[in-house]
């Protein structure tokens, strides 16, 4: 109980000392709140980007590429192997008999950002009527849906974050013509946001194409997959490449998450140890000034326990408020933001939304209170073996 009531009452008289020692608190809570803030924004990255990789594509549609073809933009696939596909079994259908499948063409469009007057870059993806059936998660939130035959597009909803200029009602320069944005559609902030929609037909005309990227169809469950890609590899007509979307689409961004899962860590890591070694020599700094007192107390009878619990208690304490701050800048800077990287699921930069939320906050706590406990440490270990005539030479 003794021990107890020193701890308390060393604990008290160092909080109360802090205005004497407000250049190394300071050192304390911004170097920690500024490795908190880059530790989150780097993970809100890595972890974006994997969330909208996850949300994209259903284990119920299959995507048929060209054979070899690695990515959606190196595929080709011809009018006549598109009326195969569309012609094997397998593949749901509406209540006129039609299959539920889209052949889509892709075109890489340069764009000017009105925020920057930077160069842009997007893809715009050429989609069948069926559009809609073979992906419910696509919805309309403003505006109205394009029309077949018609130069007329939609735009992701995060892309149009991302970019200035993307209203419904502006223009976009493509071959033989201005095309009309008409519409601003939502997918649950996947992939296909990232992206302008149009007629396929219409974008084929323009680019003066005559083949397809690729096929996405629905199939009639998700345990036909292999029935309908052993119909296709039978297929003497066809020489062609069958996936699930969802895996297809998993394989394509797990480069560009192992590169941003990476460049978190690297960079947390350098930021947390940096953090550590400002607080560690803030925390000497302070016991340096807290000579006179710590000898007082030691020749007072004091234990170097409670001196020591006092020190590691100062730096976890400042350790939380810099946390705090560091979270909240990242929260209020980065939430709902839109940034975009390369990846080889498209041949455009992919947008997504940054979102933090309670693990990464959880995370940059953690992080802030193990940089506290390794500032404290050493300097509390220090205390700990300072005789009390070495205290009092110290005043």
């Amino acid at each position: 109980m003794a021990s107890l009531r020193q701890i308390v009452a060393v604990i008290a008289m160092s909080l109360l000392g802090i205005r004497h020692r407000v250049g190394p608190c300071l050192v304390i809570v911004l170097g920690i709140a500024g490795a908190v803030g880059v530790l989150i924004s780097v993970f809100a990255m890595a972890e974006g980007f994997s969330a909208m990789a996850t949300r994209t594509g259903r284990a119920e549609r299959a995507i048929v590429l060209a054979k070899g073809a690695e990515t959606e933009a190196s595929s080709s696939l011809s009018r006549e192997e598109v009326a195969v596909v569309l012609g094997a079994g397998s593949i749901r259908t509406d209540a006129q008999g039609r299959s539920i499948a889209s052949a889509d063409s892709l075109a890489f469009l340069r764009l000017t950002d009105e925020h920057t007057g930077l160069d842009a870059f997007a893809t715009v993806r050429g989609v069948s009527q069926q559009v809609l059936s073979l992906r419910p998660e696509v919805r309309l939130v403003e505006g109205r849906m394009f029309e077949p035959g018609l130069n007329e597009l939609i735009v992701g909803r995060t892309l149009q974050r991302r970019l200035a200029g993307l209203d419904v009602g502006s223009h976009l320069s493509l071959p033989q013509g201005e095309w009309t944005i008409v519409g601003v559609f939502a997918s649950d902030a996947d992939l296909r946001e990232s992206e302008l929609l149009a007629d396929a037909e219409s974008l084929l005309s323009a680019y003066r194409r005559n083949v397809f990227n690729s096929v996405t169809v629905a199939l009639q469950s998700s345990t036909r997959f292999d029935s309908f890609r052993d119909a296709l590899a039978r297929d003497p007509a066809l020489s062609v490449r069958v996936e699930r979307e969802r895996d297809y689409l998993a394989a394509a961004s797990a480069g560009t998450s192992k590169v941003l899962s990476f460049i978190a860590s690297f960079i947390g890591g350098v930021m947390a140890l940096g953090a550590a070694f400002a607080a560690m020599n803030a925390m000497y700094s302070a016991i340096s000034t807290r000579s006179l007192e710590i000898a007082t107390l030691r020749a007072l009878g004091y234990g170097a326990t409670p001196v020591v619990i006092s020190v590691l208690f100062e730096a976890m304490a400042w350790a939380l408020v810099g946390a705090t701050i560091g979270a909240g800048a990242a929260w209020q800077i980065l939430c709902g933001n839109a940034v975009s990287t390369l990846s080889s699921a498209s041949p455009a930069p992919v947008t997504f939304v940054l979102d933090v939320g309670p693990g990464l906050v959880a995370i940059g706590i953690a992080c802030a209170c193990t940089i506290g406990l390794f500032g404290g440490l050493f300097p509390a270990i220090r205390v700990a073996r300072l005789s009390v005539a070495s205290a009092l030479k110290r005043t």
